[in-house]
């Protein structure tokens, strides 16, 4: 906030780093400031041990920005029943006097929860039509919109304003891939990516790179043999969290 009004007075914080509670004083005003990032498994005691510090300051307004890792309103969010944590987060809430802005203001957009809405503005809440939508849905997406015409591609490539190789650049792409390539690239990906279906990370790549190596390398040189990548290339996981 500009002009120095927003002076910070008192912290305290979660040792996992999985909340920040901050008196501030915003103009003339003490302000609870909290930011919550809840555990994904059900464990109650993180806001029991959360609340007791929130009763220290229970005569300031707090301000949430939170994200709990559960659904206070199952019959909105999920179909199952409400968790131990959400029940234990929907009390300090209550006890507190606070509320979802989005839900307070949007009570009756689905958008953001479990319901589906076709095309039609049909909700659908059942999983087997959930998923069935979905996969209509990335089936639709996924589907080219143009058929393959040859004079065209050929017409196109004619007359585009190109940059063109020189003979020292044409014969440097078209040497047989080194195994030094494929190191160079595998070094430059982020930590963590998985590069295929398979789910395998460039840290496990990176561990084994001795014996994986020869692989991409085969596959390489039959892709520029036969002029087209194989099937598995071309393909993509999509993964649907309910």
């Amino acid at each position: 906030m500009q002009g120095g009004c927003l002076s910070k007075q008192e912290v305290c914080a979660d040792l996992s780093g999985r909340y920040v509670v901050a008196k501030c004083i915003i103009g003339n005003r003490a302000l609870l400031v909290v930011g919550v990032y809840g555990p994904n498994y059900d464990n109650p005691s993180f806001y029991y041990n959360l609340s007791t510090w929130l009763q220290k300051w229970a005569d300031l307004l707090q301000l949430w920005g939170r994200d709990p890792n559960c659904v206070l309103n199952p019959n909105r969010d999920r179909l199952s029943g409400p968790s131990r944590v959400a029940r234990g987060l929907t009390k300090i809430s209550s006890r507190e006097g606070m509320f979802d802005v989005w839900a307070h203001r949007c009570p009756t957009i689905l958008g953001y929860t479990h319901y589906s809405k076709d095309d039609n503005g049909v909700v659908w809440s059942d999983a087997a039509s959930v998923v069935e939508k979905f996969h209509d849905y990335y089936m639709d997406l996924y589907k080219s919109r143009s058929q393959f015409c040859e004079a065209a591609v050929i017409d196109y490539l004619t007359y585009i304003a190109m940059s063109l190789l020189t003979d020292d650049h044409r014969e440097r792409l078209m040497v047989p891939l080194r195994p030094e390539e494929i190191r160079v690239a595998l070094a430059g990906m982020p930590a963590g990516k998985a590069p295929g279906t398979s789910g395998l990370t460039i840290a496990f790549y990176e561990a084994y790179l001795d014996m994986l190596i020869p692989h991409p390398v085969t596959l390489f040189e039959e892709m520029a043999a036969d002029g087209c990548m194989p099937p598995i290339i071309r393909e993509a996981l999509l993964m649907w969290f309910y």
